[in-house]
């Protein structure tokens, strides 16, 4: 090796005696991944093994899984692509390379194409489609691009469980309802390239498969206000509706004024097997406690309850006793997020009653932008129902107001609901010694924590 260039060559002309070394452990190689630098230049090397007779053809004839992150030049990829190749990630470095792939394999299982092809120009999509196209027995696959053939190819495969896609193309009305993707099991998509409408249209091609997990992550121009309506439409029309356990959709955008109705989200309430439900939008939710307690019902195996909003600039109707009404249909639930209405306390639940509800999962609990008046009140009303909740989290929670450069009296009144929210957290653990006494002293036990409400407070 040169040193001063980090330069491999040999030394000496290949021989057969040679091949007899590599070979004993060439075989056991079932794994093969590029790593994203070569701190030494193997190229010539790379060279003078094209220019040889490999025995049996391939370096590594057993290979199975192969990921190219883009520093093997093209010419020497060839080395490495074997026959018995299942899974293979590669680079929108070589993306004029893509013919060898499709020559070669055919029966490829898992495919994920870099998510750079995004970038790569128009010139290699026909690339990417004709390869896509060949696939005879694919069940996963990650691709930053997909024409509408590729994508009607695919959506045939019987093979197909498992799609991620960073771009969705523009879809003709004549592709609605022509029964794609019979058999997928998982969808995700990741984009900033395409336009809202194109989501719920995608949908409305599939044929009611077997979805266990939807993702959705939109970072493109914001969505105008029905677009959320229409892709939960879409999505409980178009899926099997008691496969769904993994529902998550994330809306980055600016436009604050639009605001998730009610009847919008008990859409979902459809698929009654969801465990984990993760929703963000721009401008918040108009929900209820009834259309809360819609879905409440309908999710009795829920565990992950997220309704989060980038900015909530109106009062919630959601109240603070949806915590027991969540807590009687949702045994499960470990992690909840939600903005409530808690400057109103409820009446405290009957003694009786509450030996049944009390709910022992819930120890995560995100407030958003939850306005609150009495901190010790309302730590009192939850530590009759969520006797191991031991974080409480706001959206002003690490906000400094003397650092802000500009604060309005809303950023204010926030950041002051944020800091009793922070109260009630810290006076959960004694509350909770209390009422862990409290169905041995009797019904009168937890009144003495009004008598000392002030021992909470300091």
């Amino acid at each position: 090796m040169d040193f001063s260039t980090r330069i491999i060559t040999f030394s000496r002309p290949i021989v057969t005696a040679d091949w007899d070394r590599v070979l004993r452990y060439s075989h056991r190689v079932k794994e093969f991944v590029c790593p994203s630098s070569w701190k030494e230049d193997l190229s010539q090397v790379y060279d003078v093994l094209l220019e040889t007779t490999i025995p049996g053809q391939y370096l590594l004839p057993n290979l199975q899984s192969f990921a190219d992150t883009g520093t093997l030049s093209s010419t020497h990829l060839g080395l490495f692509i074997s026959p018995r190749i299942v899974e293979i990630k590669w680079s929108s470095n070589h993306i004029s390379s893509l013919p060898i792939l499709t020559q070669r394999q055919r029966d490829l299982r898992v495919v994920v194409l870099d998510q750079d092809l995004v970038y790569v120009g128009t010139q290699a999509n026909p690339h990417i489609s004709a390869f896509l196209r060949g696939l005879t027995h694919l069940s996963t696959l990650e691709t930053g691009y997909m024409d509408e053939a590729a994508l009607t190819y695919l959506g045939g495969l019987t093979s197909l469980r498992e799609l991620t896609l960073r771009t969705l193309p523009s879809l003709p009305s004549s592709l609605c309802r022509q029964g794609l993707f019979a058999h997928l099991t998982q969808m995700t998509i990741f984009t900033h390239h395409s336009t809202p409408e194109s989501m719920p249209a995608f949908i409305r091609t599939w044929t009611t498969p077997p979805l266990v997990s939807f993702s959705l992550m939109l970072a493109t121009e914001s969505p105008d206000e029905g677009f959320t309506e229409d892709l939960f439409s879409a999505l409980s029309e178009h899926c099997t509706p008691d496969t769904l356990q993994f529902l998550e959709v994330v809306q980055w955008g600016n436009q604050y004024e639009h605001i998730t109705h009610g009847t919008t989200l008990t859409k979902l309430a459809r698929f009654v097997n969801l465990t984990h439900v993760s929703i963000m939008t721009s401008g918040g939710y108009n929900l209820d406690d009834a259309e809360l307690g819609t879905l409440a019902r309908a999710w009795p195996n829920i565990e992950v309850l997220e309704l989060k909003a980038i900015w909530h600039g109106h009062r919630p109707r959601v109240t603070l006793g949806s915590l027991r009404m969540l807590a009687e249909w949702c045994p499960y639930i470990h992690q909840l997020e939600l903005t409530i209405d808690a400057s109103v306390i409820p009446p405290p639940i009957e003694f009786h009653s509450r030996r049944q509800l009390i709910q022992q999962y819930l120890t995560t609990l995100g407030v958003g932008y939850s306005p609150i008046s009495s901190a010790f009140d309302v730590a009192l009303y939850i530590s009759g129902i969520y006797c191991n909740l031991r974080r409480i989290h706001g959206e002003k929670d690490d906000w400094d107001l003397e650092e802000e450069a500009e604060v309005d009296e809303r950023d204010r009144r926030e950041k002051e609901w944020s800091d009793r929210w922070k109260e009630v957290e810290r006076m959960l653990p004694g509350l909770d010694e209390v009422r862990s006494e409290e169905f041995n002293w009797g019904r009168d036990s937890i009144q003495l924590a009004d008598y000392m409400s002030f021992e909470w407070q300091v």
